[in-house]
């Protein structure tokens, strides 16, 4: 009779897992805005004049574009993100992934 081993995993830290661009207004164009909403509706009259600029690359002012990444913890054994189920090993308290039910590596009391 064999025994199955005990499935573990350990937490892959900050895996970049998507990426955006990220766009930089001028803080005057908010200046004027007394709430969030009004916020909104200016920066996406920006938005609106800086895909025209685009279009036409005349506009003097300056948008500053960056790639922010996206990180996540990661499960090594699914590779899903890492979840730390809600209800913990109730024999030992040894946390393991929500997703796939490996136990944390290197966890102690």
């Amino acid at each position: 009779m064999s025994v199955e081993p005990i499935k573990t995993c350990h937490i892959m830290k900050a895996v970049t897992v998507d990426i955006e661009v990220e766009a930089q207004f001028p803080d005057w164009i908010c200046y004027s805005c007394p709430d969030i909403e009004s916020k909104i509706k200016a920066l996406e009259q920006e938005i609106s004049k800086f895909e025209s600029f685009l279009r036409d690359h005349r506009s003097q002012d300056v948008v500053k574009l960056f790639v922010r990444r996206i990180k996540k913890d990661l499960c090594s054994a699914c590779k899903k993100f890492f979840e730390e189920a809600s209800d913990p090993d109730f024999e030992n308290g040894r946390p393991y992934c929500d997703n796939c039910g490996a136990f944390l590596e290197g966890w102690t009391k």
